[in-house]
């Protein structure tokens, strides 16, 4: 009876040895197992290889079983200009990433950072970089600013426009000194007054919107003239756009 139990002791330590081998090798395996493959989806702001080093900063990040686990638990990375990311895994080693970027039309400068705002007026991002795309807009209310909170201004309308003015700018191109160049790389700031009247400038070129009223045809008026006017300097006066008009003519000076 004895030499039975002895028997089962021994057994069961040599089961218990194996085990612990086994956990012990599996731990090594999972440790040195490393995500190879990343695929992004719905990035615009950022390049695929800048987003793979802002979500993946050191080689332990890339652990499937540390990179799941900061996902599953609420620490996903923070990345400026992104609402959120969701994260599919595609196998051990490969990861998909799909990408939900905050919804951006302006910016406005204050203390040497840039704050981002969304269509209805929210400042949504801080940045001490200034972005291409967006253009900053002037003439808003800066005095009290806070991340998340929303620009006050009186006539919430400007909103709206700046958004217009925004996407036209960023879907327009035009000849400019030679080459196709989109409007909102030329741009330097949108002016916009108590008012609402809205300038576009362009270097040394401004070009005076006025109000909201027939701003897609001004808009559309501005990047037919804008590239007869390189190189010269003065004010386009478009608010007096007229959709009635057979041959209309502006001002500029």
């Amino acid at each position: 009876m004895e030499e039975l139990r002895q028997i089962r002791r021994r057994r069961m330590i040599r089961t218990l040895q194996v085990a612990a081998v086994l956990v012990i090798l599996l731990a090594a395996l999972a440790a040195s197992l490393r995500i190879r493959s990343v695929t992004i989806e719905g990035n615009e702001r950022y390049t695929e290889e800048e987003l793979e080093e802002l979500l993946f900063p050191d080689d332990w990040s890339r652990n499937p079983l540390v990179f799941m686990l900061r996902e599953r638990t609420g620490k996903s990375r923070e990345i400026p200009f992104v609402e959120k990311y969701t994260v599919i895994m595609t196998g051990i080693r490969s990861v998909k990433i799909i990408v939900y970027e905050k919804d951006i039309i302006g910016c406005v400068g204050k203390m040497g950072s840039y704050l981002y705002f969304d269509q209805d007026g929210y400042v949504v991002e801080s940045s001490s970089e200034k972005m291409e795309d967006v253009p900053e807009v002037s003439g808003l209310a800066t005095e009290y600013i806070v991340l998340g909170d929303k620009l006050p201004v009186e006539d919430e309308n400007i909103f709206q426009e700046v958004l217009n003015v925004t996407q036209y700018l960023q879907t327009k191109e035009i000849t400019w000194e030679g080459e196709e160049t989109a409007l909102v790389y030329l741009l330097d700031v949108i002016q916009v007054d108590g008012e609402g009247n809205v300038t576009c400038v362009f270097g040394d070129i401004s070009v005076y919107l006025g109000g909201y009223v027939d701003m897609e045809e001004k808009l559309l008026e501005m990047a037919s003239i804008l590239p007869e006017l390189t190189g010269r300097s003065g004010t386009l006066y478009l608010d007096t756009y007229d959709s009635n008009a057979e041959n209309p003519a502006y001002v500029f000076k």
